[in-house]
């Protein structure tokens, strides 16, 4: 045997002799818990290495000066939100022991029964920080090889001192003279397939927590060798350059002070923050919106929260897996880590008891913000479960209401914005009683009655004005251009939408911009003003193709084909119908593809291709039927019974005017009961039930006069017209169609003025004949 080898071999003889003779297993210490009353938010675990114990090898002793390394860290100012957890399992330097494995089960079963691991319950901590000298950083990456025991506990960092990652020399030697089977699992990690194992799975399963390494620089007294090389100990390092400590492998964590390098280092890399995540919260919302109108306004502002929770938590350490790997989903459009992240939370707070409610429903509110972008009836649940969890918070209820209205449950949003209203009248919080009333507003206008919802939006008005909100101005009064555009009175209508644009302008709020000019196009194109129309909503598609907003194209698209249809340009007309289909479909925007069929069938119904319509619309009532959108779904039933009237199948046509009919009566949509009254009307007038039709064209009437509609009252005006040129009471008949005229003329819809003068001329020729010719 070689001299140098020989020498080595004693000195490592009377180094575990010596630890042997002073720590005998009976007086072996038990773990130690370094806790307040109440405790801190994480957690600190000391694990030791081979031969060591939970005491002496964190502890200094010199000249009666005795210093316990975990006490420093325990009451050290900087560390005041980490309790401290002391783990210690049997090594000892000659006998027989457990393994590394069965060590680490053994540190996981300490945890539990502190309940720094969940173990089925709640765990006590938001973060736990490894502390690993020597083997103890073995038996610490196997303790989280079992990683059911961690889930819902964050373990951020771990701090490996002198760490033999890809084993120790010495161990082998150690082995020859030890019954101690940790020794064989500390050999050179090149012999050694525990080590290997053991590596491997950390790599593969642990990319998130970061392991800062500190490693000695001097030799053992006895040994004249470092116990654990550099290169060993830095073997899985994530974290840049690997502390050096002038110390030896045994008293590198045994500091004197706080002053102490490897106390500073361990503090240093405790309160490092952890590094940015890949992508900004900006970029991520910015993705998870610019596509999807239905996430403007309060379900945006809803989802932005529920980020800027997500990087709240990660920036405390907490949840930080969790939440790079949910920014990464939701760059490529998927939400499940996140929805698990919140889902999960809210289920640790409502387990935590009473004090806990307000933060669940918090988690509640922040899962249904995300659930918003994939389904709107999970979404509900989540916002259903934070309304119970936290009864007075108008959040939760305003965000039901939304969704309910989504599904057409009217009742229940009415109920869920009421709550919102009394709520905040029950606390004087404005901003909440002025969304109750915009909110409000927009069911009445939904259900036709647009006084009580005018009432409403002047209510919210006068409140964003006293609170100075211009953003919350601007969206009533595009609120209000919409009612007075139902109503049929579109000089009021432009003004509200003009009022609007000159904020939007004045904010320079891009896609507030855009919308007014939709909304302008929209009602140039009611009026027959057909260029000034095309010129505003080529002016919202070039504000939404400079912001890259998708979806604002397609909508742009499709009011430019509803456009180049009402000139009779079909071909164009079909180009954009496409153009806005191909972006829905490729977003997968449900909604957006349905209107798009639905154009598309009415589209291939003027051209007389009814096979191709009918596929449309079907295509289009399967979309609606699955989102749940009632007002969707009456409108495919509607567009379907014209398509078989034309066929002269009147038994279906009836029955989808009915379909459609009670839905609408169902949502007490005023404007949707008229038209399907008027297409029954039309129904039972080809039928040759005069009467019956003359009932239908006179509710249809009576519902537009109530709301204002003039278009409306002027397409019933011609019905009735018509029927009564069929009884043969032309005087009558003139009376009406004249009215008709006057109010197409009042609302400028020159195609529809022409038609209606035609009938005219046809009733003034048929005056002039003698009343047998007539017949």
């Amino acid at each position: 045997m070689p001299y140098r080898l020989s020498v080595i071999l004693i000195y490592v003889y009377l180094l575990v002799h010596v630890v042997a003779c002073t720590t005998p297993h009976s007086q072996w210490p038990s773990s130690i818990y370094k806790t307040g009353a109440a405790p801190r938010q994480n957690v600190i675990v000391f694990v030791h290495g081979v031969t060591g114990n939970g005491k002496s090898t964190w502890t200094y002793e010199e000249d009666g000066d005795t210093v316990y390394w975990p006490d420093l860290v325990y009451n050290d100012p900087a560390l005041k939100d980490y309790d401290v957890f002391v783990t210690t399992y049997f090594s000892p330097a000659l006998e027989n022991a457990i393994t590394i494995h069965e060590a680490g089960r053994q540190l996981n079963f300490e945890l539990e029964s502190h309940q720094i691991l969940g173990a089925g319950r709640t765990p006590r901590y938001q973060q736990l920080v490894f502390v690993g000298h020597s083997m103890g950083n073995l038996v610490i990456r196997d303790a989280m090889g079992d990683q059911k025991k961690y889930q819902g506990l964050s373990v951020p960092l771990h701090l490996s001192i002198a760490s033999p990652s890809a084993g120790s020399e010495l161990a082998r030697i150690a082995e020859l003279l030890s019954s101690n089977s940790q020794f064989r699992d500390l050999i050179k990690i090149d012999d050694n397939a525990y080590l290997q194992k053991l590596n491997e799975h950390w790599l593969q399963n642990h990319p998130h927590t970061e392991v800062a390494c500190a490693y000695e620089t001097i030799e053992h007294p006895l040994l004249n060798k470092k116990i654990v090389d550099h290169a060993s100990s830095n073997f899985l390092c994530t974290r840049s350059s690997p502390t050096p400590i002038s110390r030896d492998h045994e008293t590198i964590v045994k500091p004197r002070n706080t002053q102490d390098k490897i106390h500073r280092w361990l503090r240093m890399e405790i309160l490092r923050p952890p590094p940015p995540p890949k992508f900004s919260m900006d970029e991520i919302l910015e993705t998870l919106t610019q596509d999807r109108k239905d996430l403007r306004g309060e379900p945006k502002k809803a989802l932005k929260e529920a980020l800027e929770k997500m990087i709240a938590l990660r920036s405390l350490g907490k949840y930080q897996q969790q939440v790079d790997k949910a920014l990464e989903e939701f760059k490529n459009g998927r939400t499940g880590t996140a929805a698990d992240l919140f889902k999960d939370i809210m289920e640790e707070e409502e387990r935590a008891g009473e004090a806990a409610m307000k933060r669940a429903a918090e988690a509640a509110r922040h899962l249904g913000s995300v659930l918003f972008l994939t389904s709107t009836h999970e979404a509900l649940k989540a916002y259903r479960k934070s309304t119970e969890l936290e009864p007075d918070n108008p959040i939760g209820w305003n965000s039901m209401g939304l969704l309910l209205k989504r599904l057409g449950e009217i009742d229940e949003a009415m109920s869920a914005y009421q709550t919102v209203m009394r709520l905040g009248k029950k606390t004087n919080n404005k901003v909440a009683i002025a969304a109750a009333y915009g909110n409000l507003g927009i069911l009445y206008k939904t259900r036709g009655n647009l006084e009580q919802a005018e009432g409403m939006y002047q209510n919210a008005l006068a409140i964003h004005e006293e609170l100075g909100h211009k953003e919350g101005m601007a969206g009533v009064y595009g609120n209000l251009g919409n009612l007075y555009r139902t109503r049929g009175d579109l000089e009021q209508t432009e003004s509200m939408y003009q009022a609007a644009l000159a904020i939007y302008e004045e904010l320079g709020h891009k896609e507030g911009m855009a919308a007014q000019y939709g909304n302008l196009g929209n009602l140039y194109r009611a009026r027959g003003d057909l260029e000034q129309a095309e010129d505003m909503y080529q002016k919202s598609l070039a504000i939404d193709e400079g912001l890259g907003h998708r979806e604002g194209m397609a909508s742009n698209y499709g009011d430019l084909g509803n456009l180049y249809l009402t000139r009779g340009d079909l071909e164009q007309a079909e180009g954009m119908y496409q153009k806005a289909l191909a972006i829905y479909e490729e977003l997968g925007h449900k909604e957006g593809m349905a209107n798009n069929y639905g154009n598309l069938g009415i589209l291939y119904q003027t051209r007389g291709d009814l096979e191709q319509a009918e596929g449309m619309h079907q295509k289009a009532l399967a979309i609606n039927e699955e989102l749940g959108r009632k007002e969707g779904m009456a409108s495919n039933y509607g567009n379907l019974g014209n398509l078989y009237q034309i066929r002269g199948d009147l038994e279906q046509a009836e029955d989808m005017y009915q379909k459609a009919l009670v839905i609408n009566e169902e949502l007490r949509r005023k404007e949707g009961m008229a038209k399907q009254y008027g297409n029954l009307g039309i129904l039972y007038q080809t039928r040759g039930d005069l009467e019956r039709a003359e009932s239908m064209y006179q509710k249809s009437l009576a519902i537009d006069e109530e709301l204002g509609r003039k278009e409306g009252m002027a397409n019933q005006y011609g019905n009735l017209g018509i029927l009564y040129i069929y009884r043969g009471d032309l005087k009558q008949a003139e009376q009406l169609i004249r009215k008709s005229i006057k109010l197409f003329e009042e609302v400028g819809m020159q195609p529809q003025i022409e038609q209606a003068n035609q009938i005219l001329n046809l009733i003034l020729k048929m005056k002039t004949k003698p009343a047998s010719s007539i017949r």
